[in-house]
């Protein structure tokens, strides 16, 4: 179940990083940027996060687990 929820998230944030490539964001940014915080995809993310006990989030924006390393 932990490998199923960690690649769900990951999943969310790759579709992520494609959304913002279709926005014409620079490759180099991507990495820097994160879902919104009050998004869905956000709120799923923490929940998972919750459940799971690590960070699971792109970055330290929002994640409630900002000092664990993905």
């Amino acid at each position: 179940m932990k490998a199923l929820v960690e690649q769900l998230c990951y999943d969310l944030n790759q579709a992520h990083d494609e959304l913002m490539k279709a926005q014409g964001m620079a490759a180099d940014m991507i990495p820097h940027a994160d879902w919104p915080q009050w998004t869905p995809q956000a709120n799923s993310i923490r929940a998972a996060e919750r459940i799971i006990g690590k960070k699971l989030a792109k970055t330290d924006q929002w994640t409630i687990f900002p000092e664990k390393a993905l």
